[in-house]
């Protein structure tokens, strides 16, 4: 794999850093935290001009995913240091899935275009190796009908339909996993208020899908390596909200005065930001590395479950020693730093957290 950044990525990383640092500020945080909150036109329209959305849904791809990813993990990382709203990120795994398992063409326009909104549920949140979350029938009059509730899915408040896999299997037809993306407007959505109002609990009761619809019969192998790709440009992602943790609290111990000097000049301060700073250097490396295989088409179980076992631990570790070197400051709701907390409660609900993810680890390797 690479260590080192080309050219264009680190093009690609100033032109993002810019265009968040100018139009997702703290207040747009908070103010998506609202359950009821709107898509945030103003970003929206912005990453569209960039091509962000193009770039999820681009078919130049390579043995799979396509080398995009790698373009897409700066988009992560730097979406992550400033929290960028969730459906952002749910629509470009949409879109980067949508392009993989040959999605019609107008859809993907649509997508690229920044017409449509959309997000993804096609693994359980809570393991990411467990696929296809609902169940199909046949439907007598053609067709399936689709059952099932999805837990923890992203900005299903904002977004216009999901992509969904289903277990299919009757006496005369053997076991498929079909892929389809549903209206949300035919869900019964609930909010998750300990969520901070992103995720929201959807429930399908007997929704009908015409064979038309179905965009492909996925076998496990395909499904994995999107859930691989979601799983890497999360860890991806994770990197940049402790690396934006990190600089503010960095920054905080530089100017905070005890005893007449700052507090960072002490021992025991540098120890704790040392520990920060190797946590997330590791989440860093491990995540590009998981990033680096899946797109050029391996599985990488290894690398994805390693990635995804130092991203979920170290988050909350990272914004939990943040609080406490901020002393009060950083306990009061009027300061931003739980901002990321509970984002990196949020993430570590999606895929699979640290103990998920050494279950993967000891089946690849043979436990």
């Amino acid at each position: 794999m690479k260590l080192v950044e080309t050219s264009e990525e680190r093009d690609w990383r100033r032109v993002l850093r810019s265009l968040f640092g100018t139009h997702c500020p703290p207040e747009l945080v908070r103010e998506q935290a609202d359950p009821g909150a709107a898509r945030p036109e103003a970003l929206w329209r912005e990453l569209t001009k960039v091509g962000v959305f193009e770039l999820a849904t681009d078919d130049q791809h390579l043995d799979g995913i396509g080398r995009s990813l790698d373009a897409l993990g700066v988009l992560a990382e730097e979406a992550g240091r400033v929290l960028c709203p969730d459906i952002v990120g749910s629509t470009v795994l949409f879109g980067l899935a949508a392009q993989y398992l040959v999605a019609p063409d107008d859809l993907l326009h649509r997508v690229g275009d920044g017409e449509l909104a959309a997000t993804c549920a096609l693994w359980q949140p809570g393991d990411a190796h467990r696929l296809a979350p609902l169940t199909a029938e046949p439907d007598p009059d053609g067709g399936w009908v689709l059952s099932g509730e999805l837990h923890h899915v992203p900005a299903a408040g904002q977004a216009e339909l999901v992509l969904v896999a289903a277990a299919t299997g009757t006496d005369t037809d053997p076991a498929r996993t079909l892929i389809t993306a549903l209206p949300l407007a035919a869900a019964e959505i609930t909010t998750l208020d300990a969520m901070g109002g992103s995720s929201r609990r959807v429930r399908f009761d007997r929704v009908s899908v015409r064979e038309a619809d179905i965009w492909a019969y996925a076998d496990t192998d395909r499904l994995r390596l999107l859930a691989h790709a979601g799983l890497a440009l999360q860890a991806r992602e994770i990197a940049g909200g402790c690396s934006a943790v990190l600089e503010r609290t960095v920054a905080y111990v530089a100017e905070r005065e005890q005893f007449g000097r700052a507090i960072g000049t002490f021992q025991a301060v540098q120890h704790h930001i040392a520990d920060m700073h190797i946590a997330t250097a590791a989440t860093r490396l491990a995540a590009a590395r998981a990033t680096f295989w899946v797109g050029r088409g391996e599985l990488a179980s290894h690398e994805v479950a390693t990635a995804t076992m130092k991203s979920s631990d170290a988050y909350p570790f990272v914004t939990l020693t943040a609080h406490q070197l901020h002393g009060g400051m950083g306990y009061v709701r009027e300061a931003d730093l739980h901002l990321w907390s509970e984002r990196a409660v949020v993430l570590r609900a999606r895929g699979g957290d640290a103990d998920v993810a050494a279950g993967w680890l000891a089946e690849e390797v043979g436990l």
